[in-house]
């Protein structure tokens, strides 16, 4: 929106545009992620239970139906450093502050207000199930204010869609880049990737 001479096109993944009409994580899902964040800074070992919670969180119920073996933590996975080990304590806080930032803040109005002036093609795409890390009625919020928006839904999907759905993901996007003009060169994600 500040830059619109340097974005040719946008794809929004698991996203919101913020402010009164976001849609907030449950608070028990806040509380949760602050609880591990917070353990993993103060080196305190993280309950099998809040893992497994994390886990099936980012996942979604759809997905763990039909990959039950994908919910599971190993009991000695007691850190969010050995469930995610290129995410350093002091930046799963950093990311967790900014969240909560961006999603309390009363000054800012989020970007819901402007979207309709927004004449990028604009892909949203969400998982039918994230429901906890940034629940997926505020992709459809961003869909209808952006005029021309493609919306794509993905069914038993959550917010790690990309991990869960890379071939798909890869299809979508190289159909809408290629389809509004585009180039779509290289763009098949890497599993493993989750984008936040």
């Amino acid at each position: 929106m500040m830059h619109p001479d340097k974005v040719n096109s946008l794809v929004l993944i698991g996203s919101s545009c913020g402010g009164k009409d976001h849609t907030p994580k449950p608070p028990e899902f806040i509380k949760l992620q602050s609880d591990i964040v917070n353990e993993g800074l103060n080196h305190i070992s993280i309950s099998h239970a809040q893992m497994q919670a994390l886990n099936v969180a980012s996942l979604g119920q759809g997905w763990v139906r039909l990959h039950p073996e994908s919910s599971q933590i190993p009991e000695n996975i007691t850190s969010l450093q050995q469930l995610k080990p290129g995410l350093p304590p002091e930046v799963a806080n950093a990311q967790n502050n900014v969240g909560k930032y961006w999603e309390d803040n009363p000054i800012w109005n989020g970007t819901c207000g402007v979207l309709a002036k927004l004449d990028k093609p604009t892909l949203v795409i969400t998982g039918t199930d994230d429901n906890f890390y940034q629940p997926h009625v505020n992709s459809l919020k961003i869909a209808e204010k952006i005029p021309g928006a493609w919306l794509v839904q993905i069914k038993n999907a959550g917010h790690a869609i990309v991990d869960q759905y890379p071939a798909e993901v890869g299809k979508i996007m190289n159909t809408f880049l290629s389809t509004t003009g585009q180039n779509s060169t290289a763009m098949t994600p890497i599993s493993g990737t989750e984008i936040d």
